[in-house]
């Protein structure tokens, strides 16, 4: 279950980062198309190509962030589980007691 849930994850997290910087390119490319057409903008400002590039390279960084968080998640899970195996192993060691001694001829 918990790998069928790691891969949804990834698969939305990759979905929402790439379906929006598909979509802006495929509307830069239909821009550049039509650019010698004269369309009137609904939207007041124009994504040239330095926007464009900034919006990617945001999503670079978004991502980018994701992967260094899930990664320091788990050094510390792989930490917090060492030290819980050391706690055990430590109270393993404490439990097995010394077999009492025999007696002597003189305690009979």
């Amino acid at each position: 279950m918990r790998n069928q849930v790691r891969h949804l994850t990834r698969f939305t997290l990759t979905a929402a980062c790439l379906l929006p910087a598909a979509a802006l390119l495929t509307a830069g490319v239909a821009a550049a198309a039509d650019a010698d057409a004269n369309v009137e903008s609904r939207v007041p400002v124009t994504l040239d190509g330095f926007a464009l590039l900034a919006i990617l390279l945001g999503f670079g960084g978004l991502i980018a962030g994701l992967l260094r968080h899930r990664h320091r998640l788990a050094r510390e899970a792989k930490a917090a589980a060492a030290a819980a195996k050391a706690v055990v192993e430590e109270s393993a060691a404490a439990a097995v007691t010394k077999p009492a001694p025999l007696p002597t001829p003189s305690q009979f």
